[in-house]
C-alpha cells in the first residue's frame, strides 16, 4: 500500500526518526480511563453491544439466538416485549496506530479532541511493510496478525448486522482520522502491557512532514 502517516509530538517524532524509538499500545490499555483520561481512554474499546428489541409474545423455541443467550422459557409459557443487549469483547492485542492520510485538518482535529496530547508534527513510513518487518524483530512477546482500516460504525448493532473485527470498531465522529491498526498477538497474553521499542534504521523508510 502506499505511505502512511504517524501524527505525535515533534519530541516523539525526534525520537522515532533520530533514534528508533517507537511505542507498541494494547487494546485493552486504551480502556484505562484513569490513565489516558476521558479523551482518550475508552471503556468500549475492542467491544460490541448487540441488541435485539422485540415486542411480540414467544414460546421458548421462537426466541431469536441472541434471546436465546438470555432467556429461559418453561413449557407453556410465552414472553413478550424481549429487550435484550449483550456485550462481547476482543482478545487484548498489541496495536500501532496510523493514519492513511497526511492533512493538516486531521492535526487540527486531534489537537481539538485530545487537547492534552499536544501534537505538532507528523512522521510519514513509507512502507509499512518494513515498519512492521522491523517490529517484529524487536516485539519478542508479539506474533504479527494484520494491518487494517478501522471502521467508524459504533459499537451498537442489532444482532442481525455482520460487523467487522471488534478491534477494527470505532465512534463515528473519529472517521476524520482514517485511522490503520497493526496488530500482533501477545504470545504469553499474561505479559502483554505497553512497551517502547528501539526499531532499526527508521530513518530509511520514515520521515519528517512539514504541518
Amino acid at each position: 500500500m502506499n505511505a502512511v502517516y504517524k501524527y505525535l509530538t515533534s519530541k516523539n517524532a525526534k525520537s522515532f526518526l533520530e533514534e528508533g524509538y517507537i511505542k507498541i499500545g494494547t487494546l485493552y490499555d486504551y480502556r484505562n480511563i484513569e490513565k489516558y483520561g476521558e479523551q482518550i481512554g475508552d471503556l468500549r474499546e475492542g467491544t460490541k453491544t448487540e441488541y435485539s428489541h422485540d415486542k411480540e409474545p414467544k414460546k421458548g423455541d421462537e426466541l431469536n439466538p441472541l434471546e436465546q443467550k438470555v432467556i429461559k422459557v418453561g413449557p407453556g409459557f410465552t414472553v413478550e416485549n424481549n429487550i435484550v443487549e449483550v456485550k462481547s469483547s476482543s482478545p487484548d492485542y498489541y496495536i500501532y496506530c496510523v493514519s492513511k492520510s497526511y492533512k493538516e485538518s486531521i492535526l487540527r482535529k486531534l489537537n481539538e479532541d485530545f487537547p492534552d496530547n499536544h501534537y505538532d508534527a507528523c512522521v510519514e513510513i513509507t512502507s509499512i511493510n518494513i515498519l512492521i518487518e522491523n517490529i517484529n524483530k524487536k516485539l519478542l512477546n508479539g506474533k504479527y496478525i494484520r494491518f487494517g482500516e478501522c471502521h467508524y460504525i459504533g459499537r451498537i448493532h442489532h444482532y442481525t448486522e455482520k460487523t467487522p473485527h471488534l478491534a477494527t470498531l470505532k465512534e463515528k465522529k473519529y472517521k476524520y482520522q482514517e485511522e490503520i491498526r497493526i496488530f500482533w498477538n501477545p504470545i504469553n497474553p499474561k505479559e502483554i502491557e505497553p512497551v517502547i521499542l528501539k526499531i532499526d534504521n527508521s530513518k530509511d523508510y520514515c520521515k519528517f512532514m512539514k504541518i
